[in-house]
C-alpha cells in the first residue's frame, strides 16, 4: 500500500512541477563531454523537441555534426536540456525534429 501511495505522491508532484528552460543561441563551438542519463556524449548543441503528438526528446548534435535523439518524458528532457545549458552549449526549444 505504501508503494502505491509513494507512486501517487510522485505523480502528483510531477503534475505540478514547472520547468522554465533558458535559451542560448550562438554558434556551436568545440564539443563538450556530458553525461546525460546512462550515456556519455560529445556534444556541440542540443534542442528540446516537442512533437505534434505531444511526445518529447532531446535532439543532440555531436562533434561530427551527426544528430541523435534521446527520448524522454518532458521533465526528463528538461533535466538533460538544463545539463546542456549549464555546460555552456547552444540550446534551443523547437517543435518537431530537424530532418536536415
Amino acid at each position: 500500500m505504501q508503494n502505491r501511495s509513494t507512486k501517487a505522491e510522485t505523480a502528483r508532484q510531477r503534475l505540478t512541477d514547472v520547468r522554465r528552460l533558458p535559451l542560448r543561441q550562438m554558434a556551436a563551438g568545440d564539443a563538450v563531454e556530458l553525461q546525460l542519463g546512462d550515456g556519455r556524449y560529445f556534444l556541440r548543441e542540443a534542442a528540446y523537441v516537442i512533437r505534434l503528438d505531444g511526445t518529447t526528446c532531446l535532439q543532440l548534435t555531436d562533434a561530427g555534426g551527426i544528430r541523435r535523439i534521446k527520448e524522454g518524458d518532458p521533465l526528463q528532457v528538461a533535466t538533460w536540456y538544463q545539463t546542456c545549458f549549464d555546460a555552456g552549449l547552444p540550446v534551443i526549444v523547437q517543435v518537431n525534429e530537424s530532418r536536415d
